[in-house]
């Protein structure tokens, strides 16, 4: 579909995802970096100093002042020794690449799906639970808006339930937000509302004018 195309191609999603393999490549060697680094006596004294400083101001004492001045002169003096200064730089450059990878996911969960809003939404509804079991009233969400429900699904409609039982509405929140990320995401690589070619998984598929 040339729209959705379109639409997909407007959001920048291929070019965060062709990028987002590299960064979270990265990403974990900076977190092993950062682990070892952590060992070290020296950056332990400093994370140690970071930490006090950050009580003693979160649970301000005027009887501190003088203890959180001579933290903040000795923090500044660690800073500037080789091995502190490399593993503040590394938490920095791990703090940029998980930026960069949230804002792939955030792509598709909010500027696409706003997107997509107005141009339209498929008639697919994940099962969110039975709010009165003793009228059988169900909770349907749709794939595409969250805030787009109904108790009971039309005949052309297509329901999404679980393969296996779920008793929280957490897990069946859980649940919707990892099927609908998958659709979404399953979309912005085949450009169609359709299910089929999408990587969903432990979900059984049903059509209403089937059941």
């Amino acid at each position: 579909m040339t729209n959705l195309a379109e639409l997909v191609e407007g959001c920048n999603v291929k070019q965060r995802r062709y990028k987002l393999k590299n960064d979270i490549r990265r990403a974990k060697k900076y977190r092993e970096i950062i682990r070892y680094l952590e060992e070290i006596p020296i950056i332990k004294s400093y994370n140690n100093k970071i930490e006090r400083l950050y009580y003693l101001n979160t649970h301000f004492n005027k009887k501190h002042e003088q203890e959180i001045i001579g933290l903040r002169k000795n923090i500044a003096a660690l800073e500037t020794v080789d091995p502190v200064s490399f593993y503040k730089s590394t938490l920095q450059e791990l703090a940029l690449l998980e930026e960069y990878i949230k804002k792939y996911y955030i792509t598709i969960n909010i500027i696409l799906r706003k997107e997509l809003l107005d141009h339209g939404i498929p008639n697919i509804y994940v099962f969110q639970g039975v709010l009165d079991k003793d009228n059988d009233l169900k909770l349907y969400r749709n794939i595409v808006s969250p805030n787009s429900v109904k108790t009971e699904l039309d005949d052309e409609d297509i329901g999404l339930y679980p393969a296996h039982d779920i008793e929280s509405q957490r897990d069946y929140r859980k649940f919707y937000n990892r099927l609908s990320f998958r659709y979404m995401e399953g979309l912005t690589r085949d450009y169609s509302f359709d299910l089929e070619g999408k990587n969903i998984k432990n979900v059984k598929v049903l059509k209403r004018k089937t059941q």
